[in-house]
């Protein structure tokens, strides 16, 4: 009879995690060891941090107000001491993510800020950012990021 074989399922050490992990971490202002684990935060709500992580990053505050949350909605949170609700953590990490995949394109998160800004036939008219309003419109700006890392978009 064959020898079962055993699988190890063990969360990966620290050094382990993808280097998207660890930039999406800082950005977060939470641990992110996996998608399961970044469901988990965005279901408990991130902490109000990310948004000066994110405006650290050189997101201007107007572009988190229009792709986060109100901000009144901040203004509130911050004077409750309460994170982001799961909506608003789903739009922090779909910004992030954006974020992160573009610096990794660009190899510079300057030009990558920059990028994010541009206005592109591609989407007729509208930068990335103006994208990330929508789930639909991430996804074709990740894609966009695939073709231009992969060399097919010009």
């Amino acid at each position: 009879m064959p020898q079962a074989k055993t699988f190890k399922f063990a969360a990966p050490a620290a050094t382990d995690l993808p280097d998207d992990y660890s930039r999406l971490s800082q950005l977060l202002s939470v641990d992110v060891t996996d998608e399961l684990n970044l469901a988990e935060h965005i279901s408990a709500g991130l902490p109000l941090d990310v948004v000066s992580m994110l405006t650290n990053a050189g997101i201007k505050r107007s572009e988190i107000i229009s792709l986060v949350a109100p901000a009144r909605t901040l203004q509130h949170r911050q004077s409750k001491g309460e994170p982001l609700n799961p909506e608003e953590s789903e739009r922090a990490v779909r910004l992030a993510r954006i974020i992160t995949q573009a610096e990794s394109v660009f190899g510079d998160r300057t030009d990558a800020i920059t990028w994010l800004r541009r206005s592109l036939l591609r989407f007729n008219g509208k930068s990335p950012l103006d994208m990330l309003r929508t789930d639909v419109g991430c996804r074709l700006v990740e894609n966009y990021l695939i073709e231009i890392d992969e060399g097919y978009a010009a």
